[in-house]
């Protein structure tokens, strides 16, 4: 059930197109039909990779093949399926990368973004419509940020595994949309369904994958009245997908490293990461642990994995590992390849798995394969998306620091 209030069943996709469609329930949108933006034709659950039908439904383009070609196809796309026209009320429909049609003012000042990974989103998109961030920023991470932007409220976050919504949160902020960036699977559908249900605000879910980037800055461009900054972000996204991939290809199955993504506490615990997926690693940890979610090991277990790189984002293991006579037994380790991803503003790698990993994708080729990732290509590579995405340059003192765990 999709924008359903007091019982009324919304229409989903595949529905006659000349059934009504029901308007999310709020004092300004009382319109019984709208024009129909945004549509996202293939999205997928990165929680156990339950696929969302709709029609209708395009063969897949696999991961490795023609990226550049794709995004600029999906971009298009999204661009021509998303006029920006608006019902007479001042409403339209926005159908979601979660196939949920939602009902959105026509146009969109104030977002709340449901939580770390589309806080990232927004501010790379529309900062002067984020309303504030996930949590407060450091001082560290705030360097990074234009002051105007790094002063935003503190507003918390409605999604997360161990979090209950602050649904208050969202009522005194009066956002226009909240807006989320990541999984889309039934279980994210369902919580969207029910926090826009309770407090009458639309709620737009947005496929938060990598192969998606291009794609979904187009449609939230259109969403949020930014369409030319969105195609400038996806054009970026796609160029950079592309060089990983097109240098990737050159390495044969067999001499592609075998990574370990240590996690807190000690190095540990560890999950699944998209990034080393687009850099074609194989992750010691694929048959213990999943997207998004955390699983603790034993230093044994990791022993036995033999790793041939070590990544990682926290601090305090990767200044001890190497001197720790414990993990000297691990090949990574006696060879050297334990790298510290860049953290600020965002990591590079993970947390939150946003657009903030485009950063770090040719860092992390650099890592994994020196000779095809060149050190000023990827300095330079950091240099023009801290400029694009997050609006202000570091200094070259501030990236001689970013790089120093590379």
């Amino acid at each position: 059930m999709v924008g359903a209030d007091e019982g009324t069943v919304a229409r989903r996709p595949g529905d006659d197109a000349g059934a009504p469609v029901t308007p999310v329930r709020r004092p300004s949108h009382t319109a019984e039909t709208a024009v129909t933006a945004g549509v996202d034709p293939a999205a997928e659950s990165r929680d156990g990779g339950t696929r969302l039908r709709r029609v209708p439904r395009r063969r897949a383009v696999p991961w490795t093949t023609g990226r550049a070609l794709l995004a600029a196809g999906w971009l298009m796309l999204a661009q021509g399926l998303a006029p920006s026209r608006a019902a007479a009320d001042g409403t339209r429909v926005v159908t979601d990368s979660a196939g949920r049609r939602v009902v959105v003012p026509a146009r969109i000042e104030r977002v709340f973004a449901a939580g770390p990974p589309a806080t990232v989103f927004v501010y790379t998109l529309a900062p002067d419509a984020l309303l504030g961030w996930y949590r407060p920023l450091t001082l560290d991470e705030r360097a990074y940020i234009p002051p105007r932007y790094a002063a935003l409220p503190t507003l918390g976050k409605l999604t997360g595994r161990s979090n209950t919504p602050n649904l208050e949160a969202v009522r005194e902020a009066r956002p226009d949309v909240i807006l989320d960036y990541g999984a889309v699977g039934p279980r994210e559908a369902a919580l969207a369904d029910r926090i826009q249900r309770e407090t009458g605000v639309p709620y737009v879910l947005l496929d938060g994958s990598l192969a998606a980037v291009a794609r979904v800055y187009a449609t939230a461009g259109e969403l949020l009245g930014v369409a030319e900054r969105a195609a400038e972000l996806g054009r970026y996204a796609a160029r950079v997908l592309a060089e990983v991939d097109e240098r990737v290809a050159r390495v044969p199955a067999d001499r592609r490293p075998r990574v370990y993504y240590a996690r807190p506490p000690g190095g540990l615990s560890t999950e699944l990461v998209e990034s080393l997926q687009v850099l074609g690693a194989a992750n010691v940890a694929a048959g213990r642990a999943e997207a998004g979610a955390l699983v603790r090991v034993s230093l044994e277990q990791v022993v036995a994995w033999d790793p041939d790189v070590i990544v990682t984002i926290e601090t305090a293991f990767a200044a001890s590992v190497r001197s720790d006579p414990a993990w000297q037994g691990i090949k990574a380790v006696r060879d050297g390849r334990v790298y510290l991803a860049p953290l600020v503003p965002f990591p590079w790698l993970d947390l939150p798995p946003s657009v903030n990993r485009l950063a770090g994708l040719k860092w992390l080729g650099r890592a994994l394969y020196p000779d095809l990732f060149p050190e000023e290509d990827v300095r330079q590579e950091a240099l023009a998306f801290y400029r694009l995405f997050y609006r202000q340059a570091p200094t070259e003192e501030q990236l001689t620091r970013l790089l120093r765990g590379a």
